[in-house]
């Protein structure tokens, strides 16, 4: 966590704590927790998303292979043969 902490400071020039944090042991910033939440959206989300959507897709072309059908992934895809899962994640991936 804190190369997160590090970065927002070195970005934004401030401490990612509220002021009754070192008083109180209080919590983080409000503006902080929104940046962290825009780097998970835009940084973190899309890779994880990625690796699952090229897993499903290995997955299934392994899968055609050894049933004999030897479609290619473009082929599964069109015919609509892929799990609902793995366009439910291409949606969330393109931002629908």
């Amino acid at each position: 966590m804190s190369l997160a902490k590090d970065k927002y400071r070195e970005e934004t020039n401030e401490d990612c704590y509220c002021e009754a944090h070192q008083v109180e042991g209080g919590s983080y910033k409000d503006e902080y927790v929104l940046w962290l939440e825009q780097q998970v959206n835009t940084l973190i989300l899309p890779a994880v998303l990625d690796e699952i959507i090229g897993y499903i897709e290995q997955a299934d072309q392994e899968g055609e292979w050894e049933r004999g059908n030897c479609r290619s992934l473009q082929q599964v895809i069109d015919a609509k043969d892929m799990p609902y899962f793995y366009y439910k994640l291409i949606e969330l991936r393109n931002g629908r």
